[in-house]
């Protein structure tokens, strides 16, 4: 009885051993041991058992069970315990009934050697965890060291900037102010091109106007650097009427034709793709006579035409509907002439635009002062508009850049009033440096 109940607490303890759920193969050599040693098989109990710890050597109650066996294989040797082996323990009787009959399975034939048991996945997952905190912790102290570093050397340059600013800020100040007093709401003196403040040049222009609307050939612009071609050309662009005219500005030559082309059918608000596709001579034909409108091009920077494109234009300008407006420097009639002979014999008009006379000159600064608010030619000096024209010769973009040169002089010094000492010629002086 004492060895039954002794046999049921380890069948419990087993029960709950920890690595019950884990290892159900050791609770399998467990129950066939427990078995075999109810029936007296010591020996095959024994192996039964180590089988069990052989999996899971924490299986407490195979342990245990293994004492015992080895306790009575002990107490065998010494004649203590007579049972055989085979023999089944004897149930005390019970009074109230007989004890049922329990037949007593033989036992099953020891299995195949099991494959050793996997490693437990806590040990995979906590060295999982493991790299994967070493590997962030690198990561983290990298990211920081690396911000520490962009910190120091944002510091350092916001340091270096902060002068700069305030540099800037007063400059820019003294700038607002110096504007408010003149009555201006920025610089009216920059390089950029403002169509709107074209100035001087009637004559031309309404030359150009009676060709383009005659649609009676191509027209070609010439000029030196700052005389005023894109300018010209940007105001045709935005004065031309929309109903009868849709024009095209091209403000240089591309260096493959077909961009031309494709460059034209996107001004016509087809997308970049169709534009690829339908770019080619037979489809702006097409295109043209559907759209009912005079097609002009704009083409600046003409002297850099390349032989690539230079016949594809020629035929471009034989397309009925179509006026090439072009404008370059000076030797560009003689290219057109050499090399163009076609595109050359369609000409209708060759104009050249000239320096700008006194008068016109200072029609130029009143527009340009009175455009951001000013008034008339102030604070230029009549001295001072003699000194511009006399070094620019009339050249629009050199008389601006030394407009803008004479502003600045003037902001500097705190002068309200531009006199003829204000006029500089850096370009003249950073020449005699040279």
């Amino acid at each position: 009885m004492r060895k039954i109940i002794v046999l049921g607490l380890l069948i419990a303890i087993g029960w709950h051993a920890p690595g019950f759920g884990e290892q159900p193969t050791a609770q399998k050599y467990f129950d066939q041991a427990t078995t075999q040693y109810l029936v007296g098989d010591l020996k095959a109990a024994l192996n039964s058992v180590d089988r069990a710890l052989e999996i899971s050597r924490n299986f407490r109650g195979a342990r245990k069970l293994k004492d015992s066996i080895l306790r009575e294989m002990k107490l065998r040797e010494m004649g203590l315990v007579p049972r055989a082996a085979g023999t089944p323990i004897k149930m005390p009787p019970i009074e109230v009934a007989p004890p049922a009959t329990r037949e007593v399975q033989p036992p099953a034939a020891p299995a195949a050697s099991p494959k050793p048991a996997p490693t437990n996945w806590l040990v995979w997952t906590g060295f999982i965890l493991g790299l994967a905190f070493i590997l962030f912790s690198g990561i983290f102290l990298a990211v920081f060291v690396r911000r520490l570093l962009i910190q120091e050397a944002e510091n350092k340059a916001g340091e270096e900037e902060a002068g700069g600013l305030k540099v800037l800020k007063a400059i820019s100040e003294d700038q607002r102010l110096w504007y408010q007093k003149m009555g201006w709401h920025n610089n009216p003196f920059t390089l950029d091109v403002h169509p709107e403040l074209l100035t001087g040049y009637e004559k031309e222009v309404k030359e150009v106007l009676g060709k383009v609307n005659s649609h009676s050939g191509h027209i070609l612009i010439t000029g030196p650097l700052g005389i005023g071609k894109t300018t010209l050309l940007r105001w045709l662009a935005g004065k031309l009427p929309k109903a009868d005219y849709h024009t095209v500005y091209i403000p240089r030559p591309p260096i493959e034709f077909n961009q031309l082309v494709a460059h034209i059918f996107q001004s016509l608000g087809y997308s970049y793709e169709q534009a690829k596709k339908e770019s080619d001579l037979y489809n702006l034909g097409q295109l043209r006579k559907k759209m009912k409108k005079y097609l002009v091009l704009l083409l600046d920077e003409a002297h850099e035409f390349t032989i690539e494109i230079e016949r594809p234009l020629r035929t471009l300008g034989d397309i009925d509907g179509v006026n090439l407006v072009m404008a370059g420097l000076p030797e560009t009639l003689d290219k057109l002439r050499n090399e163009i002979q076609p595109l050359y014999e369609r000409l209708v008009l060759k104009i050249t635009l000239d320096h700008l006379e006194f008068e016109e000159f200072k029609e130029l600064i009143k527009v340009r002062v009175e455009s951001v608010g000013g008034r008339g030619s102030r604070p230029f000096t009549a001295a001072a508009l003699e000194k511009i024209f006399e070094i620019s010769r009339g050249n629009p973009r050199q008389a601006i850049k030394l407009c803008d040169n004479a502003v600045s002089e003037a902001i500097e010094q705190c002068v309200e009033i531009i006199g003829p000492e204000l006029i500089k010629d850096t370009e003249r002086e950073s020449a005699d440096v040279d």
